[in-house]
C-alpha cells in the first residue's frame, strides 16, 4: 500500500483540495483508495460525506475513521484489507504525531500558495519531512504560471526538492467540492484537471520507482 500525507504548516494552502483531486485520480486508475483526516475542520471528511450521498451508496473511494492513538492499527488493517493507496490529511501544524504520519508514508505532498506566509513556512516543514527520511515534492496552488512572484517562488522550492505541479486555480473547484466531486469528475475539460493530472502522474512514477 503507498501512503501519501498532505502536509502543510500553514492554513489555506489547498490540502484538503489536493488530498479530494489526487484521491479521485487514483480511483480512476482502478486503485483501492482509502482517506484519513486528522485536519481539525474536517473538511475532507465532510467532501466523502457529500460524495456519498451523490453516489448513493456507490462512493468507491473508502473513507477510515481513525484517531492519533487508532492510526497504526488502522494503518495496519487498510494495508492487511488489499487497500493500494490511503491518502490523509493534516493539520496545518508541526508534531510529534506528525512524526508518526512521516515514519508511516512513503511521500510527503507539500501544497503551498506564492505567499511570503506560505513561503516562511517551508523550512520548518521540510526540516520535519527529512528528519523522518521521507520522499517528498510540492504543488503550487491557486497561482498564475509565469509572474515575477511564482517564477521567484518556484525557484525557491526547487532548491528544497522537486515542484510536482502547479495549479492556477479556478472558482470550479470548489464548486465541485460542494457536490462531493473532485473537479476532473465535475467539469473533465477544464485546465486544471491537465494540470492535477501532471500531479498524479509525476506522483505515482515516484511511488512506483520507491517501491522498487
Amino acid at each position: 500500500m503507498y501512503t501519501i500525507l498532505i502536509m502543510s504548516r500553514k492554513g489555506g494552502s489547498g490540502k484538503s483540495t489536493t488530498a479530494m483531486n489526487m484521491a479521485t485520480r487514483f480511483a480512476k486508475e482502478k486503485y483501492q483508495v482509502a482517506l484519513m483526516d486528522f485536519d481539525p475542520q474536517k473538511t475532507l471528511t465532510k467532501w466523502h460525506g457529500r460524495r456519498d450521498d451523490y453516489f448513493q451508496g456507490n462512493n468507491s473511494i473508502l473513507y477510515t475513521p481513525c484517531s492519533q492513538e487508532t492510526f497504526a492499527v488502522e494503518h495496519q488493517a487498510l494495508e492487511e484489507s488489499g487497500c493500494d493507496v490511503l491518502i490523509i490529511d493534516t493539520p496545518p501544524t508541526i508534531s510529534d504525531f506528525h512524526d508518526d504520519l512521516l515514519k508511516a508514508s512513503d511521500f510527503a505532498l507539500v501544497p503551498t500558495k506564492t505567499t511570503m506566509e506560505d513561503l516562511e513556512t517551508i523550512a520548518e516543514v521540510v526540516d520535519s519531512i527529512e528528519k523522518n527520511e521521507t520522499a517528498y515534492g510540492f504543488l503550487i496552488n491557486e497561482t498564475k504560471n509565469k509572474t515575477l512572484l511564482y517564477l521567484s517562488i518556484k525557484d525557491v522550492l526547487v532548491e528544497y526538492g522537486a515542484v510536482l505541479g502547479t495549479i492556477t486555480g479556478t472558482v470550479q473547484i470548489p464548486e465541485a467540492s460542494i457536490k462531493g466531486l473532485a473537479l476532473c469528475e465535475y467539469k473533465p475539460d477544464n485546465i486544471n484537471c491537465q494540470q492535477y493530472d501532471k500531479v498524479f502522474k509525476n506522483l505515482d512514477r515516484r511511488l512506483k520507482n520507491k517501491k522498487k
